[in-house]
């Protein structure tokens, strides 16, 4: 007989799975509102074009598939801390691709990713993505969303951003907070998202929403306060006192 608690997780993995195929929707949709020379164009180490960007969120959700099979099976898996130099070592491989070969290879790492999850039993879903006795420790459910979805979406925005589209992107960032919190997949997720909706309306939004939505992922994820203090993208706020009381040292 099947418990109420094994029927909340297949409806979890079921609406991640939906969101993690919308998400490949959402890079193709992108990748038609650009044009041929867009599409095919290669970037450099230091400033990626959009068929290594898409080819590079592939990557990394082959890298979550294999931490969560590692996960599954009990072992330790692969640590992922030093991410920059990843990217920098897997650029030589993602300009080789076409927009096709890339848009093609998100596909699968989506259905991979997506097979994995539905495999994994619900203490190494809901369990650490790493073992660690640590208190708060990030759990392999949360960066399986991350991979997953929120990471492909914040590429699409900052590509929107980049083209001179700030209300695409902060129409994405929106469309990523509203999936995440019909997700349900608890506070700390929505956190991230409302954190970085609010980044992206911080220069043109409207400031008490972005007061607002930084008041809550700071309630529901304290680290996110240090993190504000240095974070670029809230520069737009740093005379304001409402942002000031937020952020001030405990």
């Amino acid at each position: 007989m099947t418990s109420q608690a094994d029927l909340s997780t297949t409806e979890l993995k079921s609406r991640l799975a939906a969101l993690m195929r919308q998400g490949h929707a959402d890079e193709r949709a992108f990748g038609e509102t650009l044009t041929q020379e867009e599409r095919e164009r290669a970037g450099t180490v230091d400033a990626w074009a959009p068929k290594e960007i898409i080819a590079h969120l592939a990557y990394w959700r082959e890298c979550e598939a294999e931490r969560a099979q590692a996960r599954a099976q009990g072992e330790g898996g692969p640590v992922y801390d030093d991410f920059l130099t990843m990217n920098t070592e897997s650029f030589g491989d993602l300009v080789t691709h076409s927009w096709e070969r890339a848009i093609e290879r998100s596909r699968q790492s989506v259905e991979t990713l997506i097979t994995t999850v539905e495999s994994l039993p619900d203490a190494a879903l809901f369990g650490p993505a790493r073992p660690s006795a640590e208190p708060g420790v990030v759990r392999l459910l949360e960066t399986i969303i991350n991979n997953g979805y929120t990471h492909p979406e914040q590429h699409l925005a900052e590509m929107s951003a980049a083209r001179g589209d700030a209300a695409g992107a902060a129409a994405i960032q929106r469309r990523l907070l509203d999936a995440i919190i019909a997700l349900d997949a608890g506070p700390l997720v929505a956190a991230n998202a409302r954190y970085n909706l609010a980044c992206a309306l911080a220069a043109t939004g409207p400031r008490a929403e972005v007061i607002a939505l930084l008041r809550q992922s700071f309630a529901d994820n304290p680290r996110l306060i240090a993190w504000s203090r240095q974070d670029s993208d809230l520069d737009p706020l740093r005379a304001d006192p409402e942002f000031q009381a937020l952020t001030a040292e405990a």
